[in-house]
């Protein structure tokens, strides 16, 4: 893991053993910025590149987290209760996290 200046220390990029490279992408400015957020994971140094964004995170306040967005996958994982196939129970219509 490669990190910036002495006083900007925090993780810009993981270098995996076949080369393969994953960035840290944090806000340029404003208050994401300034409290040093992640704003992003994915493929490009750049922040305003695109490119497989593994994750994208939406905060409320100084650091809770509220939302992980993950775009590069192509089709989202479904959970399914046990024994009722296709049927979703009242906790996930309502939006609220199921327990694995």
């Amino acid at each position: 893991m490669s990190c910036g200046s002495a006083e900007n220390a925090r993780p810009q990029k993981v270098t995996y053993p076949n080369g393969r490279e994953v960035y840290y992408n944090y806000p340029g400015n404003g208050i994401g910025a300034a409290l040093n957020r992640l704003d992003k994971i994915s493929d490009a140094a750049s922040p305003q590149d695109d490119a497989n964004t593994y994750a994208q995170y939406t905060y409320l306040g100084a650091g809770m987290i509220v939302k992980v967005a993950h775009p590069a996958l192509a089709q989202a994982a479904i959970l399914q209760p046990a024994g009722q196939p296709g049927k979703r129970p009242p906790e996930a219509a309502a939006g609220r996290a199921l327990r694995c």
